[in-house]
C-alpha cells in the first residue's frame, strides 16, 4: 500500500513507515484517507500514536468533530468560529442520562444480585448410588436396556445404572448478556465523562488566573485581555464560582460521575461477570436497541435496561465498524479545521485584518500590516502567505518524537493539551489551551515583522551614470550606497536633502569637468531627478513606519534609525545587525518573563 508523507509531500509504502507514526502524518495514495489502525495494519514492529482515538477520549473527539462540521458548512465572509472548547454550559451538569442512571442504577444492582436465569435439565446415566433425581421415563429406559441391570428374580430386577435428572441454573441468557453491555458501556462513557470534567476544571483554573492577572502588575494586560476576550463567554455563569458552603459545580459533577463510576466497576468483579460470554456481549454493545423480551418488558429490575439504553444511545451513540471509520477521519479533519480556526481568528479578531472568502482560502487586508491569505490543499495542509512568505503547516493529533530539525520543509502543529509549547518550527496547540492563540500568533506576527523591515529596508537602484558621483552624498549618513548601483535607507533624513549642496561638490569633481558638456547636462539632470526621487521615497517611507503595536505614526526624528524603532507605548523593534527582537521596555513590566508577552515578544533572525 502507498502513502503521502505530509511531512515531505513525497510518497512511500507500507514498507517503508517509521516505527512511531504521527497521526495525521500520512494518508493513503488510493483512498485518501488518514493512516489509522483502522485503515491499515501497520504489524507488531509499527505504531500509530492514535490515543486520541481511544473511547476515553471522547470529548474531544465530538469536539473535533464539530470544528470540521462547522467549517465544512460555514458560509462565504462568516468567521464567527471561536477555536476553543464549545457549548461548556451545557457539560458543567450531570446530562439526561447521567442523572437517570444515577437514579436508576440500584436496578442494575439488584440484577447482579439476584439475575434471571434458565433451568438447565441435563439427564444422563449414572450409578444408582449417585442419583438424586430420577425422571418418570428411567424406568421406560431400564426395561429396553437389561444391560444396566444388576440382577433379577421372576418378579423383580434390581439396577446398577439408571437415568439421573440434574437441573442447573444457566445465567448466559440475553436478558443478561445485554446488561452486562450495558455496564461496560456505561464505564467507557463515564469515563470519558470524568476525563471531559477534569479538562474543564484545569480550563477554569486558567480562566480564574487570567482573571486576578488584570491587575497589569502581574502580566501583560493585552495578553490577558486577549484570552479573556476569546474565552469571556464560559464564565459568567455564577454557577462556576465557588461559594463559602460548597465547591464548584463541576467538583459536584465529577464527584457524582465518580460514585456512579465506583458502582459499576463493583459489578464486574460479581459472579454474574464472568457467567456470561464475552464475546457475545461484545457483539451486542453495537446494537442500536433492546429485545423487549417478556422478562425486560415486565420485570420490576430488567426493564430499566432498555430505557437506560436508548437514552445513553442519545450521548453516546454505538457505530458500526464501517460508522467507527467514518467518525475516525472526521475527527482527523477536524485537527485540520481546527487549525483553519485558529489561525482564522488570530488574523481576525487579534491582528485585526478585514478577511474575505470561506475557512477553505481567504484573504486578507489590513491597513498596517502587509496582506494575508490561506488556503487549503487536498492533501491536507494548509498554506499560509504572509506578504512574501509562503509557509505551509501540518496539523497532527499526538505528541511528536521528532525535533525541530526533522521538520524542516513544513510548521507543525502538535495537537497536544498540556504540552504548551512552542519550538522551531513544533507549535502545540489545544482548544482547551487559550494561550495556542498566542503561540501561532508569534509566528503570524514575526513574518508580518519579516515584511515590514523588508520593506522598509529595501534597496533601490540609483542610474549607472551618477556610479562616481553618490560619493558626493556623503554627508548624508542615513544613505548607504552598494556596489550594484543600488541604496538603501538607514534612516529617514530628518529634512528633505537640498540638492544645492549636492550639485555645488558635483561641479567641482573633477571627472564630471572633465565629461563633454552634453554629458554634464545630462548627469546634473539626473543627479536632480535622483535627489527628488530620494526625499519622495523618504516621504513614502514615512507614511508606512507606524508603531506596529499601538499603530502611533512614528515622527520623522524618531526614524532617524532603521534598526531600532521605539514607540511612547513602550515597544522597541530592534533590528540591529538582522537579529531582530521586537519588546516592550517600560520599566514597570521589567520583571516578566517572554513567554509572559505571548505573542507580544518577538524575537527571530532576518
Amino acid at each position: 500500500m502507498q502513502f503521502i508523507d505530509r511531512y515531505t509531500l513525497r510518497k512511500v509504502s507500507d514498507k517503508d513507515l517509521p516505527g512511531q507514526i504521527d497521526l495525521g502524518r500520512y494518508y493513503a495514495v488510493d483512498t485518501k484517507l488518514d493512516l489509522t489502525n483502522r485503515v491499515f495494519n501497520v504489524g507488531v514492529d509499527r505504531m500509530i500514536q492514535q490515543d486520541i482515538l481511544d473511547s476515553q477520549n471522547k470529548s474531544i473527539q465530538d469536539l473535533l468533530c464539530y470544528f470540521f462540521a462547522q467549517v465544512s458548512h460555514s458560509k462565504n465572509d462568516c468567521f464567527e468560529i471561536p477555536p476553543l472548547i464549545q457549548s461548556v454550559s451545557n457539560k458543567l451538569f450531570l446530562n439526561n442520562f447521567e442523572t437517570m442512571l444515577e437514579k436508576e442504577l440500584f436496578h442494575l444492582e439488584e440484577i447482579f444480585r439476584q439475575p434471571h436465569y434458565l433451568l438447565q435439565r441435563t439427564i444422563e446415566k449414572v450409578n444408582v448410588s449417585r442419583a438424586k433425581r430420577i425422571p418418570a421415563k428411567s424406568y421406560q429406559n431400564l426395561a429396553s436396556h437389561t444391560e444396566d441391570w444388576l440382577h433379577k428374580s421372576i418378579v423383580d430386577f434390581k439396577p446398577r445404572r439408571i437415568l439421573n435428572e440434574e437441573l442447573d441454573l444457566f445465567y448466559d441468557v440475553y436478558e443478561n448478556q445485554i446488561t452486562v453491555a450495558l455496564v461496560q458501556r456505561c464505564i467507557s462513557y463515564i469515563n470519558s465523562r470524568i476525563k471531559e470534567v477534569r479538562d474543564l476544571k484545569d480550563f477554569l483554573v486558567e480562566y480564574e488566573k487570567l482573571l486576578q492577572d488584570r491587575d497589569f502588575s502581574r502580566g501583560w494586560y493585552k495578553k490577558t485581555e486577549r484570552n479573556l476576550e476569546l474565552i469571556g463567554d464560559v464564565y459568567e455563569d455564577e454557577h462556576f464560582r465557588k461559594t463559602k458552603n460548597r465547591g464548584t459545580v463541576l467538583d459536584e459533577t465529577q464527584l457524582s460521575l465518580q460514585k456512579m463510576l465506583k458502582r459499576l466497576r463493583v459489578l464486574q468483579s460479581t459472579e454474574l461477570y464472568g457467567e456470561v460470554n464475552n464475546r457475545v456481549v461484545q457483539s451486542l454493545i453495537s446494537d442500536g436497541d433492546v429485545t423487549p423480551t417478556n422478562v425486560i418488558a415486565n420485570h420490576k429490575h430488567y426493564r430499566y435496561v432498555r430505557s437506560l439504553w436508548r437514552e445513553l444511545n442519545t450521548v453516546d451513540a454505538e457505530k458500526s465498524d464501517e460508522q467507527k471509520g467514518r467518525y475516525e477521519q472526521d475527527v482527523l479533519r477536524g485537527v485540520r479545521s481546527y487549525a483553519q480556526t485558529l489561525i482564522t481568528y488570530i488574523v481576525k479578531q487579534i491582528l485585526g485584518y478585514e478577511i474575505s472568502g470561506t475557512y477553505a482560502a481567504w484573504d486578507a487586508v489590513h491597513d498596517y500590516y502587509c496582506p494575508i491569505s490561506m488556503h487549503s490543499s487536498d492533501d491536507g495542509l494548509l498554506h499560509l502567505t504572509i506578504g512574501d512568505a509562503e509557509l505551509s503547516f501540518v496539523s497532527i493529533a499526538n505528541d511528536t518524537s521528532l525535533s525541530d530539525s526533522d521538520i524542516k520543509a513544513q510548521n507543525l502543529f502538535v495537537l497536544s493539551h498540556g504540552m504548551a509549547k512552542r519550538c522551531g518550527h513544533i507549535i502545540s496547540v489545544s482548544p482547551y489551551d487559550a494561550d495556542s492563540t498566542e503561540r501561532v500568533g508569534r509566528l503570524i506576527k514575526e513574518y508580518i515583522l519579516r515584511s515590514y523591515l523588508q520593506e522598509l529596508k529595501s534597496s533601490h537602484k540609483y542610474p549607472q551614470i551618477l556610479r562616481d558621483y553618490v560619493i558626493h552624498f556623503d554627508e548624508e549618513p542615513m544613505l548607504e550606497f552598494g556596489d550594484d548601483f543600488s541604496f538603501r535607507f538607514k534612516g529617514i533624513p530628518r529634512y528633505d536633502i537640498r540638492e544645492e549642496g549636492i550639485l555645488a561638490k558635483l561641479e567641482n569633481d573633477k571627472r564630471f569637468k572633465d565629461r563633454s558638456r552634453p554629458d554634464r547636462d545630462n548627469i546634473r539632470a539626473t543627479m536632480r531627478a535622483f535627489i527628488g526621487d530620494i526625499n519622495g521615497m523618504a516621504e513614502e517611507t514615512m507614511k508606512k513606519m507606524v508603531c506596529l503595536e499601538c499603530f502611533t505614526p512614528i515622527s520623522r526624528p524618531d526614524a532617524s534609525q532603521l534598526d531600532y524603532l521605539t514607540c511612547e507605548c513602550g515597544f522597541v523593534l530592534d533590528s540591529t545587525n538582522n537579529h531582530v527582537v521586537y519588546s516592550n521596555k517600560d520599566e514597570q513590566y521589567s520583571g516578566l518573563g517572554k513567554e509572559d508577552w505571548g505573542m507580544d515578544y518577538i524575537e527571530f533572525d532576518m
